[in-house]
């Protein structure tokens, strides 16, 4: 520091103490400095290196030494090194004298010696009112001092105030600040970060007021040229106060050539704070860039659309294609077309690419509907039917993405469902078709939507047994067009529920028919739960996420018996029941019960009675890892003593979720993270242990606090 520097602040403390500002001779104070690392423009982490280096002016002018054993120093042996705190929050508390003025900057880098992108992890200059200083600057008082939240200052961005926010505060609305690194993503799709035209953040509406939307991108985000292989995105978006507290499901997007790049990983999710906030950065699609090479390959696809048929909804004869979107993008232009092979009698494509192995590629077949499904006048013509809505809902990925793994062989198959070379559509094999008319009865335990502690998102509308109506809703399912409904929404609730024994479990029988345009039912059932909420003229309906597992119940019916395979076919003859009671599904904000696909491959005599099953299981919990409650499923072959218990990984007893003798049939509970005394379990590993007469089996859970 320049001595004409230490004049200035000499004669700024004289000009002080004249003025009657006098301060103590001794004593010391404690000084804390708060700082958010989300405008660094590197890949700083959490693990990371953040400190502060300057100097200290004592009182006389002179350099003085930080009180204690702290030093200040303009290079690495600066020991002022900050804590982080959470995301992109950093903290350190130091002593100084009383009178003396700190000089500093603040240094992230990946350590001591490694300093953050463009320039080394220095910060650019700032505007001071101390004439000759372009640095970060504090004068001690007479007690303790809290600076207000500082942000970093890239040397790329011209000269501003200490204080100053990469964001507007605005009254009335909450801050939230987004950065999303690009680099996996690109190097995956294999195009230059210059052909993007777009980065957004796109999300449910409701739980952001209308700031978010699934369907278009309304919060878009800045290219930060300047960041590291300029490949990050970051902006603000602002959310009325009222919705702190709120639960918000969202993910980034990009646009590029008029097409659409959605995440492939699940939904991410965040509770809006009270007070303006960042969210640390992350990868799109939580893809990490490589410096392996690509391989070029053919990923040969293979499907039967035999269910599809016999339903009703696909007819290649008038034209309906099928295609994969994901892959390659998910809007139409970005769709890998199949070809059928009459030989095979399934659809198929063999699709080159050049990708680096290990790559996961998330995808789903779509219906490419002729356009005389939708012409009124067209003897081809479906009720009901939205030619843009030709999604699959697989149930082995739990209405779930599909996703394929790149490896690094010439030619590549992705696996077949149920243990076949081929998949099939909704993963519905030909035999999980109903032909007659079946009665369904669902039920679902209302029990957790009437308690705060298990309906947390939505306190002022907790579930009111005896005054609100409870309704299934379809949710996506194509199944729903073949009975008169609409997929999505209002138009798609199908049967009110009722409790008339009062026991919490709502029940409904919703009668499924065929006909001449649809001659059966597929023995899959997607839905999700709204109720009432009649004094406020409201419904609350759960699930909801994407494409993630959980979003809807997925549930299934099962035969009565599974026959013998006929000459040359892969699927035996199987029996229907006319009436079926699905198993008593937990309600459940998120994360819904997702039942397994039955085993319609092997003859066997099941019997008459529905949910029956032929062997004890115990599933893995959904979600896992998870926070703070957690779905489990079982299933017992005969009565039986049930014992399930959760452990600690030291092997401790932490609870006992069920210790009763149960009949044949398939159960779920939910474990909220609690101990037998009712108090929450920290983070860590847990072992579910389940004991069923001679049966036990062990599954590992992840609980994330």
């Amino acid at each position: 520091m320049s001595k004409s520097v230490k004049g200035v602040l000499y004669f700024a403390f004289i000009a002080l103490f004249i003025a009657g500002f006098s301060l103590p001779v001794m004593g010391q104070i404690n000084v804390t400095v708060n700082f958010n690392s989300s405008t660094v423009l590197d890949t700083l982490s959490e693990t990371d290196f953040v400190q502060l280096r300057g100097e200290i002016v004592g009182v006389a002018g002179d350099n003085d030494p930080l009180p204690g054993n702290d030093t200040i120093r303009w290079g690495n042996t600066s020991t002022l090194i900050m804590d982080n705190v959470g995301g992109d929050y950093w903290t350190i508390t130091f002593q100084m004298n009383p009178g003396d003025t700190i000089m500093y900057k603040i240094w992230p880098g990946h350590d001591k010696d490694t300093g953050t992108h463009p320039n080394g992890g220095w910060e650019g200059d700032f505007e001071v009112e101390i004439a000759a200083i372009n640095t970060r600057w504090f004068i001690a008082g007479e007690s303790d001092s809290t600076l207000p939240l500082q942000y970093y200052h890239p040397s790329t961005a011209g000269v501003v105030n200490q204080f100053s926010r990469p964001f507007e505060s605005k009254e009335d609305s909450i801050a939230v600040y987004f950065m999303v690194n690009m680099a996996g993503e690109l190097q995956k799709q294999g195009f230059p970060v210059t052909e993007l035209d777009t980065v957004a953040v796109r999300g449910d509406s409701t739980a952001s007021a209308g700031v978010l939307h699934w369907s278009y991108s309304q919060v878009v985000l800045n290219w930060e040229t300047n960041s590291r292989d300029s490949m990050f995105y970051s902006g603000v978006m602002y959310i009325p106060t009222e919705k702190a507290g709120t639960s918000q499901p969202y993910k980034f997007v990009y646009h590029r050539n008029g097409a659409i790049g959605w995440e492939s990983s699940a939904d991410r999710f965040m509770t809006y704070p009270a007070q303006d906030t960042t969210l640390h950065w992350d990868y799109f699609s939580q893809i990490r860039p490589t410096t392996e090479e690509p391989v070029e390959a053919t990923v040969i696809w293979r499907l039967s659309t035999e269910a599809l048929e016999s339903v009703g909804l696909f007819d290649r004869g008038v034209g309906d294609e099928i295609e994969i979107r994901g892959p390659k993008g998910w809007d139409a232009n970005q769709a890998i077309e199949l070809n059928f092979v009459p030989a095979l009698q399934e659809w198929t494509v063999g699709e080159p690419f050049n990708t680096i192995p290990g790559t996961v590629f998330d995808y789903k077949y779509f219906i490419g509907w002729d356009s005389s499904r939708v012409d009124s006048e067209s003897p081809n013509y479906v009720p009901m039917l939205n030619i843009d809505q030709g999604w699959e809902e697989p149930g082995v990925t739990g209405g779930g993405n599909r996703t394929y793994t790149y490896g690094e062989e010439a030619q590549q198959f992705p696996e077949g469902d149920f243990g076949f070379a081929r998949q099939f559509f909704n993963s519905v094999p030909p035999n999980g078709v109903i032909p007659h008319d079946i009665a369904v009865t669902f039920n679902v335990d209302m029990t957790n939507a009437a308690n705060v502690a298990t309906n947390p998102d939505n306190p002022d509308d907790l579930f009111r047994s005896g005054t609100d109506t409870v309704m299934v809703q379809f949710d996506g399912e194509l199944i729903a067009w073949t009975q008169g409904y609409e997929m999505w929404g209002e138009p798609a609730r199908v049967i009110e529920l009722k409790d008339p024994d009062e026991d919490m479990v709502y029940s409904g029988t919703l009668n499924f028919t065929v006909s001449a345009l649809h001659p059966a039912v597929w023995y899959q059932i997607g839905y999700v739960i709204v109720y009432s909420t009649d004094v406020k003229g409201t419904w609350v309906q759960n699930g909801g996420g994407g494409v993630d597992i959980g979003r809807r119940y997925l549930q299934y019916i099962i035969p009565t018996s599974i026959g013998e395979k006929p000459p040359g076919s892969d699927f035996p003859a199987t029996t229907w029941p006319t009436e079926y009671d699905l198993a008593v599904a937990p309600w459940t904000w998120r994360n819904l019960l997702v039942e397994d696909p039955p085993d319609l491959t092997t003859p066997q005599a099941i019997g008459d009675k529905s949910n029956t099953v032929r062997e004890f299981a115990l599933h893995q919990n959904y979600p896992n890892p998870f926070n703070p409650t957690t779905t489990i499923s079982y299933q017992i072959a005969k009565s039986s003593d049930v014992k399930i218990s959760v452990y600690n990984i030291a092997g401790q007893l932490v609870h006992t979720i069920v210790n009763e003798n149960q009949i044949p049939g398939k159960y779920t509970v939910v474990w909220d993270g609690k101990n037998g005394s009712g108090e929450n379990v920290a983070s860590g590993i847990y072992f579910l242990k389940m004991n069923a007469g001679e049966f036990s089996k062990v599954r590992k859970m992840t609980l994330i606090r």
